[in-house]
């Protein structure tokens, strides 16, 4: 079975770890302590400790103490070292040595000790009779010392070496032959481009397999297109079909957007439009109670409550808008009016507001605390709270759950020696973390990275942004030991030109090895900032190897493949449309155009026909029903009837002061939607200002009524605002 040298070496070493009771160190937990120990470690005079403390620093410095383990380097190698600047050799040792004994009594392992005792068992008891090692040829110059070591010692009559493509450069033609190119405006249309070829030309999605130089970029532009090619499975699940080699982010789950969402309604001081769209969203678990209510319903219960600031001002106006709601059932159930069944269920609905928004103030402090607290409160919300409905959601659920307590288990009792802020990680956490890698899958197209996939064995291969942009990938001198310092220190470690180097090693060997049919592509036009895109090096030298015109250059290939006009957003023929927006787009800019494209959308979309009808008639000199002609509803509602409703003072003012106004509401019954908005200067709305005025001059007249006198305003107006005072701190307890 596949595996990696890491899961060999951890095979091997992990019979020994249980027994001493040791645990492999993830790379959270290893820069954490690394933050921890540098703060005591680091001298504030010395070279790298006058740099400012923070979490990036310090994995920076988990990544240059990874390499130097790796490299087979101790802390006394380093103390022996020529270095042009001795006190920052003399911290990174001095760090060095302090990690190794925290690890060790942590009872923790690192890679590079995982490594030497995997190599330590194989030595002593060897490897089981029945195991044979098949190890690709990949040269030295691929692995790691200690890595190699570790293959060393395997014993030679249990290792086959294979032999594998090699890495020319420019390397051989890929595939048998069948190379194509393409070039596309802007990375979206290049990966709707690979959709379109695979519909036009009958390919199976799961004879596909795509490869990437950018996962930040591609991987949510092909999870975007997986949302259209979802199918149902045999229990009635929802699978996508594009499997991901390394993962997806988290924050594309429910409970990664809910943990962001959460986060940010606590640090801009809890707004309601903010926890509308949480529960709007579905993000938020349902109550029991709550099954027969959808997340739109509960969100325009949301919207007509009264929520002015504060997390704790939420159930308290919940409870009067229940109130309010329910004085308009009693009242509708009195009159046995129709209306009744509408109030009764809004009641309901609140009901299961109140009871959603109290599970979600159990979680939430009032103000917003650091350290563990915070990660316990964002423990319990992701248990709790956040909802999930699909097996990548419990994936995300997890991963933020595992991240979060390997924070904790070294945050604990330390949260004064961290540099880390936790609120500002937790916020970051959705968008680093990756959960529900998958292999390929059948009846699904398989997307990995160029440096690592190509594996699959599937006949058709599409290697995506290949631009000069996005490959090489970026990268300088490592910024804590400088490239002078490794090559001084060991030829073990790596520099800056040698890691440029492996990626096009590594690009060339897998385009060597694939097979079948192989399209190259790159976006020529960044769409975001407006710019020229060029293609990557390694694209020309593939073109060059293909076409065998050793001295091309980018205007040679540009010309022979024909790619002077890139893919857009429209697809070349119906058959290559995914979906039924790229048809419309064919159709529109490429299939001859419509007759009248108004009618061929409204005949789709019923909804835009009554649009487009009604623009219209409001158009239109004729009166019409779009303008208030309504004959129907006119003699019910004639006041002059014997037989006609009664007109109030009030609904005559209306009347007067706006006929359109009196013609919704009074003969339309027409309500305007009860949309509240907030004003941070203002406290009490028009309403609540008119309730606390009524009551107070209530209470005031049934005093000086008990009292037998009538009022007077000199007399009694220091009364009257004692009871205003009164009021006005009832309204504040509520």
């Amino acid at each position: 079975r596949p595996t990696t040298i890491r899961s060999m070496a951890l095979a091997l070493a992990g019979p020994r770890m249980a027994a001493e009771g040791h645990e492999m160190v993830t790379p959270r937990v290893a820069e954490l302590l690394i933050d921890r120990l540098w703060g005591s470690v680091g001298a504030q005079d010395g070279h790298l400790g006058r740099l400012e403390r923070s979490i990036d620093f310090s994995r920076a410095l988990r990544s240059t103490l990874e390499d130097v383990r790796l490299a087979g380097l101790s802390p006394d190698e380093l103390d022996a070292a020529d270095f042009e600047v001795e006190a920052k050799r003399d911290e990174i040792a001095r760090l060095l040595r302090a990690y190794l004994d925290e690890l060790q009594e942590m009872g923790l392992v690192d890679y590079a000790g995982a490594l030497r005792m995997a190599r330590r068992e194989l030595e002593k008891s060897g490897l089981p009779h029945n195991v044979l090692v098949l190890l690709p040829d990949r040269g030295r110059g691929h692995y790691a010392r200690l890595e190699r070591r570790l293959l060393e010692a395997l014993p030679p009559s249990s290792v086959v070496t294979l032999d594998i493509d090699s890495p020319a450069s420019p390397p051989a033609a890929p595939g048998d032959g069948d190379v194509n190119f393409f070039r596309a405006l802007g990375a979206a249309n290049e990966v709707r481009e690979v959709f379109r070829l695979c519909m036009a030309g009958g390919i199976p999605l799961d004879q596909v397999e795509v490869l990437h130089t950018d996962a930040d970029t591609y991987v949510p532009l092909f999870l975007e297109m997986s949302q259209v090619l979802v199918e149902e499975d045999d229990t009635g699940g929802k699978n996508r079909r594009v499997t991901f080699a390394e993962g997806i982010p988290v924050r594309y789950s429910r409970p990664g957007r809910a943990l962001a969402g959460w986060l940010d309604w606590m640090a801009e001081g809890f707004p309601r439009l903010m926890l509308r769209n949480l529960v709007q969203d579905g993000l938020l678990g349902l109550p029991d109670e709550g099954d027969d209510v959808s997340f739109s319903e509960l969100a325009d219960a949301l919207r007509t409550v009264p929520v002015y600031e504060g997390r704790d001002s939420y159930l308290s106006a919940i409870d009067r808008r229940m109130q309010t709601v329910q004085s308009k059932l009693n009242g509708a159930q009195k009159r046995d009016d129709d209306r009744a069944g509408e109030h009764e269920r809004a009641l309901h609905r609140l009901r299961v507001l109140r009871t959603m928004v109290q599970d979600l103030l159990r979680v939430t402090p009032a103000g917003r605390p650091g350290g563990c607290g915070l990660l316990e409160l964002a423990r319990q919300f992701l248990k709790t709270c956040a909802r999930g409905t699909a097996e990548f959601d419990e994936f995300g659920r997890q991963k933020l759950l595992d991240e979060i307590d390997q924070v904790q288990s070294v945050a604990d009792g330390h949260e004064g020696e961290l540099s880390l802020d936790i609120a500002e990680w937790l916020a970051s956490l959705p968008a680093e973390s990756t959960a529900g890698g998958q292999g390929p899958r059948p009846g699904a197209l398989h997307v990995s990275h160029a440096l690592s996939g190509g594996h699959s064995g599937r006949p058709h291969t599409f290697v995506v942004g290949l631009d000069d942009a996005r490959f090489p990938a970026a990268g300088g001198q490592d910024p804590v030991l400088l490239d002078d310092e490794r090559k001084e220190l060991s030829d073990a470690l790596t520099t800056a030109p040698l890691r440029r180097e492996q990626q096009f090693e590594r690009l060339w060997r897998t385009l060597s090895g694939l097979r079948g049919r192989v399209t190259l592509s790159y976006p020529c036009r960044d769409l975001v900032d407006d710019r020229e895109l060029f293609p990557a090096p390694p694209l020309i030298s593939a073109y060059r190897a293909v076409s065998g015109r050793r001295h091309a250059d980018q205007r040679d290939f540009l010309k022979a493949n024909d790619l002077q006009e890139p893919v857009s957003f429209a697809p070349g023929a119906p058959e290559a449309s995914a979906d039924e927006a790229g048809w419309y787009l064919w159709k529109l800019c490429r299939g001859g155009g419509m007759r009248d494209r108004r009618d061929e959308v409204a005949a789709r979309f019923p909804h835009l026909q009554r649009g487009l009808s009604a623009a219209r008639n409001r158009a239109d000199d004729r009166f019409t029903p779009h303008d208030g002609l309504v004959p129907a509803a006119g003699e019910p509602n004639d006041p002059r009837r014997q037989d006609g409703p009664v007109v109030s003072s009030h609904r005559l003012q209306t009347a007067g002061r706006c006929p359109r106004r009196y013609f919704f509401q009074h003969v339309l019954d027409v309500e305007p939607p009860d949309e509240l908005e907030y004003d941070p200067d203002e406290w009490l709305d028009a309403l609540e200002v008119g309730t606390v005025l009524h009551n107070v001059y209530h209470d005031f007249v049934e005093r000086m009524k008990d009292e037998g006198r009538p009022p007077d305003p000199d007399r009694d107006r220091e009364k009257l605002l004692e009871l205003l005072d009164e009021r006005m701190e009832q309204e504040k307890s509520d």
